[in-house]
This record gives C-alpha cells, sequence and structure tokens, in this order.
C-alpha cells in the first residue's frame, strides 16, 4: 500500500513527513559519516543516508503533492 493512500487526510501524512524527516535529518547531523551500514541487502554509509532518504520518500512526496493539488491524496501515481 502507498503511504499516502493510507492516510485520509493529506494533512496527517505531511506530518508525518516532517516529523519523521525532521527526525532523520537531526540523526545524520550527528552521525560519523565514514561507516557503512546495510539495510535490506543494500550497503551505504552514514553520510549517504540521508540521499537515500529523500530518493525514496520523493515519490510518495509527489503523490501527496498531486492528491492535494486534485483533492484527493494518492490521485496522480495510478
Amino acid at each position: 500500500m502507498r503511504p499516502t493512500a493510507a492516510y485520509r487526510d493529506p494533512a496527517l501524512l505531511k506530518f508525518h513527513l516532517d516529523d519523521v524527516g525532521s527526525g532523520a535529518g537531526r540523526a545524520a547531523e550527528l552521525a560519523d559519516p565514514a561507516p557503512r551500514v546495510a539495510t535490506r541487502d543494500q550497503v551505504l554509509t552514514a553520510g549517504d543516508y540521508p540521499f537515500a532518504y529523500v530518493l525514496e520518500w520523493t515519490p510518495h512526496h509527489l503523490d501527496l503533492v498531486c492528491g492535494t493539488v486534485r483533492g484527493r491524496a494518492g490521485l496522480c501515481c495510478r
């Protein structure tokens, strides 16, 4: 299920993305960027994580924006 479809109110998804994203940003600022981190059979450095996070959430953000413009979350990526 796409995250945008799981929220009846797009504002709730925006709150979720703002909350989790700001926490991830704070953690990235405090982390040593050199160590390697393995997740889902992928290996990144801790410094690469914020870029991967942004890349992962961009389609969901676009879906939210398109859905909000058309009045329904999740509408434009079907």
